[in-house]
């Protein structure tokens, strides 16, 4: 499944980034996918 309330987070103009591979601790499973998010180069 995904994000519980990801809609609704959307519809309130937050981008939601689902990252391949990671668990709960995005900044350590996957830093180059976080790091490129938060540069803004992931869509």
């Amino acid at each position: 499944g995904g994000l519980p309330g990801a809609a609704e987070l959307v519809a309130s103009g937050v981008r939601v980034i689902e990252v391949p591979g990671a668990g709960h601790n995005v900044m350590f499973d996957r830093p180059d996918v976080l790091a490129a998010a938060v540069a803004g180069s992931v869509v």
